[in-house]
């Protein structure tokens, strides 16, 4: 499953899961089953370390919430697929 996606289309997606989940995201509810558990932490690794998620206990809990900065690259990444999206479709319409 994951190797059908690009890089940048996980990091999209696990910060979009991560950003739907208050008060926080748990490990589970961001990866499919099906996911290489090595990836899930080299993931969450590269997402903390790049200030785009942070960790925080809730209980026992290691939860992960998005930061600004994930807020950010979430729009710029949304912004930027509208814009591929729709000279795709005036180059097919032309």
């Amino acid at each position: 499953m994951a190797s059908e996606r690009s890089r940048l289309e996980i990091i999209y997606s696990v910060l979009e899961i991560v950003g739907r989940h208050n008060p926080g995201a748990l490990k589970r509810h961001i990866f499919y089953n099906d996911f290489d558990p090595s990836l899930q932490n080299r993931y969450l690794c590269f997402l903390v370390e790049k200030q785009l998620v942070r960790t925080r206990k809730i209980g026992k809990n290691l939860v992960y919430d998005v930061t600004d900065r994930g807020k950010e690259f979430l729009r710029e990444y949304r912004d930027m697929k509208i814009t591929i999206e729709r000279r795709n479709l005036e180059a097919e319409t032309r």
